[in-house]
């Protein structure tokens, strides 16, 4: 009996003792935008911006503001990236920074003209890590993968991935 209190405590006192460690969540979001040709700087500062919700967390909106030079790569353009979601709510902002690969369909991005038109097609695909976050997503930690695409005067995000909240 004596050893069955005693291990009993033992492993009471050892499951006190170890810090609980944040498990990551699956992440999913969801934004989408329509710009119009007569919108002047419609997403201030950024490249592209747009309204949606984020799994768990509600209505939301990002910006994506790029933060070096593109690079060609495979008839492409790496891209370095930051990508800035902020709750409706007020709740929290999340920071995500990493590369994508934007690409045009066929040779529409080096079409005459293309530097002056509206609203040629894009795809850009890319891997962002959490760099920063307030609110909820204080500490935050994790990956999350998007897909951008622009059509016409339309905007689509969409981002999944896992990230950890404390």
């Amino acid at each position: 009996m004596r050893k069955f209190v005693l291990v009993t405590c033992l492993a009471l006192a050892a499951a006190i003792a170890v810090p609980s460690v944040a498990s990551a969540e699956p992440f999913s979001g969801s934004f989408d935008n329509t710009i119009r040709k007569k919108d002047v700087a419609p997403c201030g500062a950024a490249l592209t911006c747009g309204t949606g919700t984020i799994a768990g967390y509600g209505a939301a909106s990002f910006v994506l503001v790029p933060t070096g030079v593109p690079v060609p790569a495979d008839g492409c353009l790496e891209i370095p990236a930051q990508v800035i979601l902020t709750l409706a709510d007020g709740g929290g902002t999340l920071t995500l920074s990493g590369t994508g690969l934007a690409c045009t369909p066929g040779r529409s991005g080096e079409a005459p003209g293309q530097e002056r038109s509206f609203g040629n097609p894009l795809r850009a695909t890319g891997t962002f890590s959490v760099t920063g976050g307030t609110g909820v997503f204080a500490g935050a930690t994790g990956t999350i993968s998007g897909t951008l695409r622009l059509a016409g005067a339309h905007v689509s995000l969409q981002l999944s991935g896992d990230v950890s909240t404390s």
